[in-house]
């Protein structure tokens, strides 16, 4: 289950979504004539419940997606997303863009209440046009191919940030995620722990499957009681002991000789 405070107002987590949408996606160069139109009918959870899991790096295969009736395959560089005012009402926080095999960001216009944005299973290659959705607590990128941690700095109420299975190389551009409670940076290229010492209030790091050499700079990690750091090339563990708050270290599938 997803955390009490990552709940919506009514009360419901994101998995007890159960509705249909229709979306239009327009770009900005196209006359009202020509817009894509496609319906999305959610069948099943499309928000992870694992955020305090050891094994946030399992695959989400077994999960289905939405299923889409594509009525034009005119699709612009940057589409524009629109909900009705109905669709708004109903789903207020929350947006599922999963498997629409996107190789960008849409633009989400007039959605600046949205708390809860997936984009799990695309080809997005770059973090961009979502800054002006400053109420973001959740935002799932699983799955895509992403290089850089980037566009993230106006969302400064994110609390869960999932960026596992992507091409990312270095941990970098969070400084102003100073609410983080949950990072999921596994299955990535990454080769060092660094830049995250700010993150005071998180609770949950993952770095499993990653190329990391060892483990150090660790220190302001203040609220972190899980740090999951499986399957990566670790010899040397340090910084550990300055965990205050740490309950669970998995270091498993390592070269640590003693």
């Amino acid at each position: 289950m997803i955390p009490g405070k990552y709940r919506s107002a009514s009360g419901r987590t994101a998995n007890n979504v159960n509705c249909g949408l229709h979306l239009v996606i327009q770009t900005s160069s196209l006359p009202e004539k020509n817009k894509v139109e496609f319906k999305i009918n959610r069948e099943t959870s499309s928000f992870p419940g694992r955020l305090l899991q050891h094994d946030l790096e399992r695959n989400y295969s077994s999960r289905q997606g939405d299923h889409i009736n594509l009525v034009s395959s005119s699709m612009p560089s940057f589409p524009i997303l629109h909900r009705s005012s109905e669709e708004k009402i109903l789903y207020s926080d929350r947006l599922t863009l999963e498997r629409q095999k996107l190789t960008v960001c849409p633009i989400i216009d007039g959605e600046e209440h949205l708390r809860l944005l997936n984009f799990q299973h695309n080809f997005i290659t770059r973090i961009q046009n979502i800054s002006n959705l400053q109420r973001l607590i959740f935002l799932d990128l699983y799955d895509n191919q992403i290089e850089e941690i980037s566009g993230l700095s106006t969302l400064r109420s994110l609390r869960v940030l999932l960026l596992g299975k992507n091409r990312i190389k270095k941990i970098s551009n969070l400084e102003n995620l100073k609410s983080l409670d949950v990072l999921d940076l596994h299955g990535n290229q990454i080769t060092r722990i660094e830049n995250v010492n700010h993150l005071c209030d998180l609770r949950v790091l993952n770095l499993a499957r990653n190329l990391l050499g060892q483990v150090d700079n660790l220190n302001g990690l203040d609220s972190l009681t899980e740090l999951n750091l499986r399957h990566n090339q670790i010899t040397s563990v340090r910084d550990v002991d300055t965990l205050p708050c740490l309950q669970r270290l998995f270091l498993s599938f390592n070269n640590i000789s003693r």
